[in-house]
């Protein structure tokens, strides 16, 4: 909504304008984590009180007034109903500097499609908003009003919006996802199955008494929609349950494992388990224990009860002591660690499916994404794996996170080599990244006058490409070429040839490899991979508009392909033009004050914000131009106007 009306994102609440939390009031921890970081900017708020500071959410509804009392350097509060009046409730804000409250609508009018993804592999997309279910602990329905579902034209829209974006995976939202349109979910999974471009689904959260065979046979039947159910159990004790409200007996829950595992043999289940709830003995708690130990869920949340006003179970008395609470807790804790690394180790030397999310955060050189089980996998890999399901051979655990191996090798730049057998020894070593020793297996076994040299002296000249060895890398795959023209592997060669002189920096010998490959395979799947190259190495050369005509290219020709995921993104990001910067500020006004001055002037004025060991700056740059001349020409009329200027790139 704010974006719609001109606001920008920050990385850093010392740079916005306006600091909205979203706050969450299902656990008392939550809330007391929310406070901290509201609490936070009471000094931020001193120092720049124009700062406008809203709490939005559960929280706002839950405490309303209260909430302003504790936190006075709030500006306003927010029901989740209420949500759309934001943007007019920062114009009144603006225009009286007094505290709003805004928490009366119990219910949403609708639910408008205002869903805002990052970049990225995978996105979640709300169905529904609300509960109906009145369980005895939890807050949401005081909070969250009554369930509503999102009209499914208004769901699919979004998933196909996604899917065209580049997105592989949505996660379908709802508290009660079951709920949704009455009994109109699987319905909905099915629709979305559908919709090219998705590759996987996934859903949260099931409420168990509403889990069905219908839902078991949609998962089993459905291709894209993963091997994982999250199924809060809450408790293994009837009384509690029954006092909780949940609708279903320890029995009943245990009968729709069965079910679904009977469906789907393979599914992970993941869980919810509160301990300590009013009235639980150690008989209740010993019944818990039992059933996880009867299940083996995959994982669980665990959490110690808290009372959550509303809420009836508030009403009770909270009659287990904290520390039993917390012991009770540490048991299931310990219980659920056992069962999940069981069951992570069952994947130890089997192959499973894995959807490349990202780098790993915590070591750069490695992917993470994650199988349909759930579980992270961390592997070697290029960037360009990133959104691809690829097959990975689990050969080791750290925490709970597979240590993967690929299975289908990797040429650079996304080529994949054939599945057919291979020296297992060069492709083990290729494929984990120990390309010295490929590089002495693969020379050993040429020695040999192996069956499939083709193969090996392609894996040969791949791993001498990665330790950079160029030269060499090109003796052996052209060396490929003339004794094995018509091997599968002869167009991979031609590719891995440009790719080395691209990475040495010889973009024009890159060039000319990547045109003879299009020259001779013009319809092969790797002409979106050579074309795309040959965008790089004329953008490197700063031939701007033939870059630009290469990336349309294969945009338009090869929509399908992750290299017109790549070229769209390169034609709105990359700089494909010569510019003029004219300055470089550490505050966001000053640049933005310079830029205006030059729009005003008619310059072609732009802000570009970077990121340095000290600080952010903001940087003023002037035109975009194909030709160097050009931008030489603009230059001196900027220097004309008494302003410093640096041609870039």
């Amino acid at each position: 909504m704010l974006l719609e009306r001109g606001h920008i994102l920050t990385d850093s609440p010392d740079e916005a304008d306006v600091v909205l939390f979203n706050t969450c009031s299902v656990r008392k921890h939550a809330e007391d984590r929310a406070i901290s970081n509201i609490g936070t900017l009471k000094r931020l708020k001193e120092k720049r009180p124009e700062t406008i500071i809203g709490v939005v959410g559960c929280m706002a509804k839950a405490y309303k007034e209260k909430l302003l009392e504790k936190l006075p350097h709030v500006d306003f509060i927010c029901g989740p109903a209420n949500i759309y009046e934001i943007p007019e409730i920062l114009e009144k804000i603006n225009g009286r500097r007094q505290p709003l409250v805004a928490v009366d609508k119990e219910n949403r009018p609708e639910i408008k499609n205002i869903a805002y993804h990052k970049k990225g592999v995978s996105a979640f997309v709300t169905i529904m908003e609300g509960c109906d279910n009145f369980c005895s602990y939890c807050i949401v329905p005081y909070v969250r009003g009554k369930e509503i579902s999102r009209p499914s034209e208004e769901i699919l829209k979004e998933v196909k919006c996604l899917a065209e974006n580049g997105y592989k995976e949505v996660t379908l939202l709802g508290q009660n996802v079951n709920s949704y349109n009455g009994n109109g979910f699987v319905s909905l999974l099915d629709k979305v199955n559908k919709i090219v471009g998705i590759e996987r689904i996934r859903f949260i959260t099931s409420h168990p008494k509403d889990a069905d065979e219908a839902l078991f046979n949609a998962m089993r039947d459905l291709s894209k929609v993963c091997e994982h159910l999250h199924l809060p159990l809450q408790s293994g004790s009837d009384k509690i349950l029954k006092s909780m409200n949940r609708g279903y007996t320890p029995n009943e829950f245990l009968k729709k494992v069965d079910l679904l595992r009977k469906y789907v043999s393979d599914c992970a289940i993941t869980t919810d388990i509160i301990v300590g709830y009013p009235g639980e003995t150690g008989h209740d708690f010993e019944a818990t224990k039992e059933l996880m130990e009867k299940i083996e869920f995959d994982s669980a949340f665990i959490f110690k009860y808290s009372p959550r006003p509303p809420a009836r179970s508030s009403e009770l008395k909270d009659d287990v002591p904290k520390q039993v609470k917390e012991e009770r807790n540490q048991i299931l804790l310990d219980l659920q660690e056992r069962i999940s690394s069981k069951k992570e180790r069952e994947f130890l030397g089997c192959e499973t499916e894995v959807l490349i999310e990202d780098r790993c955060r915590k070591d750069k050189g490695k992917l993470i994404g994650r199988n349909k089980q759930n579980i992270k996998v961390v592997l070697n890999g290029e960037d360009e794996m990133i959104g691809k399901l690829t097959r990975v051979e689990a050969k080791g655990i750290r925490g709970h996170t597979l240590i993967g191996g690929l299975v289908l090798s990797l040429f650079l730049f996304c080529a994949q080599l054939s599945s057919e057998a291979i020296a297992a020894n060069i492709d083990k070593y290729f494929v984990n990244g120990e390309y010295e020793n490929a590089v002495l297996e693969a020379r050993r076994l040429l020695s040999s006058e192996p069956k499939e040299a083709d193969k090996i002296y392609y894996i040969l000249g791949m791993s001498l490409n990665k330790l950079g060895k160029y030269e060499s890398a090109r003796g052996n795959l052209q060396l490929l070429l003339k004794m094995y023209p018509r091997s599968d592997y002869a167009p991979l060669a031609q590719l891995a040839i440009g790719d080395g002189y691209y990475l040495s920096g010889d973009y024009r010998n890159a060039s000319e490899s990547y045109e003879r490959y299009i020259a001779k395979y013009p319809k092969s799947e790797g002409a979106a991979i050579a074309y795309f190259r040959l965008a790089k190495c004329t953008q490197r050369e700063g031939r701007w508009q033939t870059a630009r005509n290469y990336y349309q290219k294969v945009k338009r020709e090869y929509p399908l392909s992750f290299e017109a995921q790549l070229a769209a993104q390169a034609l709105s990001e990359e700089i494909l033009y010569f510019t003029v910067q004219v300055g470089s500020f550490s505050k966001k006004a000053n640049a933005l004050k310079l830029c205006d001055e030059l729009t005003k002037k008619d310059y072609d004025a732009s802000i570009l914000k970077s990121k340095s060991s000290r600080g952010d700056f903001y940087k003023v740059r002037v035109g975009r131009l194909d030709r160097r001349e050009d931008a030489e020409e603009l230059a001196k009329r900027l220097q004309a106007e008494g302003l410093p200027t640096s041609i870039l790139p």
